[in-house]
């Protein structure tokens, strides 16, 4: 378990899975109030649709970025 003191309030985060090749443990953003794998379980590969068309992180895969320079 983390040690996160600035989190105020703590949800049950004490679990364990075992992923299959084909699975995916998912996490919302809103650590508190999402449905995520922490509800649901795994999420299989066949039922992830989509894909990124921009990213924002990290920074230094940016063109032009000389950050780290």
């Amino acid at each position: 378990m983390l040690d996160e003191p600035y989190v105020k309030s703590s949800k049950a985060d004490n679990l364990n899975f075992v992923l299959g090749s084909s699975e995916y443990f998912v996490l919302g953003d809103n650590r508190l109030a999402s449905a995520d794998s922490r509800v649901w379980g795994p999420v299989p590969k066949q039922n992830i649709v989509g894909r990124p068309i921009i990213r924002f992180f990290p920074p230094a895969l940016f063109p032009g970025d000389n950050s780290d320079k």
